[in-house]
């Protein structure tokens, strides 16, 4: 299922043995597009303390109940070392979670014994020796949040504003930009297209650059947040972009709708 970044903060998070906190937003990987990191506003039990949990972690995303299930305890979370989520987080503060938690540090090789789903898009970079990295290594995360509002400049001018990502909720990997192109176009509406066609970010101008054109991206299929985001969107959308879905790269089968039974 592809569910909006923005629809997921405020999800509260439960733990094995009661309830954490509340989502706060999500570090991305910009070179790989896939989240690595929800950041959690935690509850009193830890004082309101910002943490960070890998969604490897999560069990089960409930959409009715606004929910992510973990298989966490709160004392594990409670004991987890200190991140400051409003700084760039270093690889040795990664290294200390992974090592705290028992998760696989993503950059390593994927091993059997990990869901497939939550594999990245594309190929990892290679670790260095010992699968350690060095802490000076960019490892290039984002915050969606940060992101958010950024202005989208097509090949040919400004046409929008980034209002979020649809991620697909068992691999964590971020599909496509909704783009509101609302205070920039006559009859503007909200858009979505693939995320491959992101060329990069100017942090300093707070845009986001892209080689399609703007009657290309204002003629794409209209993001409907009241709608659910299935497969069917998804093959519409590669359709008219003319760009191979991600299951056509991965050499699997095409997505499913909801309740189709696929």
């Amino acid at each position: 299922m592809l569910v909006s970044t923005q629809d997921l903060r405020g999800f509260h998070l439960k733990a094995d043995d009661g309830e954490i906190g509340k989502v706060l937003s999500f570090f991305f990987d910009d070179a790989l597009w896939t989240v690595r990191y929800i950041v959690v506003r935690t509850g009193k039990f830890m004082l309101g303390r910002e943490v960070l949990i890998a969604p490897e972690s999560v069990r089960k995303v409930s959409l009715e109940e606004e929910l992510l299930h973990v298989s966490l305890t709160k004392e594990k979370i409670k004991d987890s070392p200190d991140v400051d989520t409003r700084r760039p987080v270093s690889r040795q503060r990664e290294l200390e979670l992974f090592r705290h938690y028992g998760w696989v540090p993503y950059w390593h090789p994927p091993l059997t014994s990990l869901d497939p789903g939550f594999a990245p898009m594309r190929p990892i970079p290679p670790a260095g020796e010992n699968g350690d990295v060095s802490g000076d290594q960019d490892p290039n995360l984002r915050d969606v949040e940060e992101v958010t509002g950024y202005r989208v400049g097509a090949a040919d001018g400004q046409i929008g504003h980034v209002e979020g990502f649809l991620l697909d909720d068992r691999s964590w990997a971020l599909r496509f930009v909704i783009t509101d192109t609302r205070n920039w176009l006559p009859g503007g509406r909200k858009v979505i297209f693939p995320v491959e066609f992101l060329t990069g970010f100017s942090w300093e101008e707070r845009t986001a650059a892209t080689g399609l054109t703007i009657r290309q991206i204002q003629g794409g299929p209209e993001y409907d947040p009241s709608k659910a985001a299935g497969g069917e969107l998804e093959e519409t959308l590669h359709g008219y972009y003319g760009y191979p879905g991600h299951w056509l790269q991965d050499g699997g089968d095409a997505p499913s709708d909801p309740g189709s039974g696929g």
